[in-house]
């Protein structure tokens, strides 16, 4: 049991510390398809958001809730033409370059610490 713990420990620890001051973008991917189960579901899930967030973002959605394949192609528009591109590239080569021991040990953090 102390072994576990001490290993818990440790992986958090690297986990903390090589997410920098604001985290990053390649642990929250990782975190997130580890979630999502599997790299297809998590970009799909990126790509469509769920009608909750999409009535945070568009609140007409409220009313109108049949306006939503139509908000899901205005902001893949306004992401295209006006947003930063960057980040999502990023977070798209992350998507599919995160190695299986990496996961796996996201997994296994994740499911010790009971976040799973």
């Amino acid at each position: 049991m102390y072994n576990l713990l001490i290993y818990v420990a440790r992986e958090l620890e690297a986990y903390i510390v090589g997410a920098g001051v604001y985290g990053s973008l390649e642990n929250k991917v990782v975190v997130n398809q580890v979630r999502k189960k599997g790299k297809l579901r998590y970009l799909l899930s990126r790509i469509f958001l769920p009608y909750k967030k999409m009535k945070r973002l568009y609140p007409r959605l409220e009313k109108a809730p049949i306006l939503l394949p139509f908000y899901h192609i205005k902001r893949w528009c306004l992401f295209l033409f006006k947003k930063d591109k960057k980040r999502a590239v990023a977070e798209l080569k992350y998507n599919n370059s995160v190695s299986d021991e990496k996961k796996a040990r996201i997994s296994a953090l994740c499911r010790n610490l009971g976040l799973k």
